[in-house]
């Protein structure tokens, strides 16, 4: 049986702690020899606290992530009915895959609650538009489920918004409507422009947010490599003072080898002078008796 994922591990880590365990994780691959894995791993991104907070809810609670994808394929179906004409099942859809997702998001604001991190409008926001996109992405859905959301997805706009399925039946009833019939016909204005200026106005919000976070998430790894950096430096000079103090005390060992050869050259010489001065003296002795005889 195949042990758990280390990458689907590594994103039940605080999004704090992240960058930590990440490294760490990559020097353990690269030291047991999965250097592309270790590359792979090096490069993964810190998700922000809403991303993170899904993933747990995927990991921890997989029939809530399950009934957003299942209502949010309803609502597609639904939608599609309605541009041909049946928009009959549109607001039930609607209304499940609201619950859906609410229910998600409420789960995921509790792990964010949890953790003692703030649960706000805009995280719950960037929270749903992830479920939404997994919707209609399946790349997108794959990472959900396995609990690997490494950023905020945004939705594209398949009509959630309830504007395109309200003007399709209308456009299909002035289609078949002889002109005078149509000329009394209000005009074909969708009854939910607020909710699709809202949506928008969300949309923006959470691009503008998530251009914020990639940028701080930028500056953080920028930081990280500098001090990567910094360490690696700090190891040379250590190194290399080790080395300056290793060759400072064979000097010192060496000079005082020198200094103690240098007092023993010095003891041989005046015993060679005190010897040679005895034997100058004998010699002038000698010679004295020498002549005295």
């Amino acid at each position: 049986m195949a042990g758990p994922d280390p990458v689907s591990e590594l994103y039940r880590v605080d999004p704090d702690d992240f960058v930590a365990a990440r490294n760490r994780l990559a020097k353990e691959l690269k030291a047991g020899g999965r250097k592309d894995e270790a590359a792979e791993v090096a490069g993964l991104r810190r998700p922000p606290p809403s991303a993170w907070a899904l993933n747990q809810v995927a990991v921890d609670r997989p029939e809530l992530v399950d009934a957003v994808l299942e209502a949010g394929a309803a609502l597609r179906g639904a939608m599609g009915d309605a541009l041909g004409g049946d928009a009959s099942g549109v607001r039930e859809a609607q209304a499940a895959e609201r619950r859906a997702v609410d229910a998600a998001v409420a789960a995921a604001a509790n792990v964010l609650s949890s953790a003692g991190k703030a649960a706000t409008d805009a995280h719950k926001r960037r929270i749903a538009a992830s479920l939404r996109a997994a919707v209609v992405d399946e790349e997108v859905a794959d990472l959900v489920r396995r609990g690997n959301l490494d950023t905020d997805r945004d939705a594209p706009g398949f009509g959630l918004e309830g504007s395109s399925v309200a003007a399709a039946p209308a456009a299909a009833r002035r289609a078949t409507t002889p002109a005078a019939e149509r000329a009394a016909l209000p005009p074909d204005r969708p009854p939910e422009d607020d909710l699709a200026a809202d949506a928008r106005a969300e949309a923006a919000d959470r691009r503008r947010i998530a251009a914020e976070a990639d940028e701080a998430e930028d500056r953080a790894r920028r930081l990280d490599r500098e001090a990567a950096d910094a360490e690696r430096r700090a190891a040379q000079l250590a190194q290399a003072s080790a080395a300056a103090a290793a060759e400072a005390e064979k000097a010192a060992e060496r000079a005082a080898q020198l200094g103690s050869d240098a007092a023993e050259a010095a003891r041989r010489a005046r015993d060679a002078r005190a010897s040679a001065d005895a034997a100058d003296a004998a010699a002038r002795h000698a010679r004295r008796r020498a002549g005295g005889g």
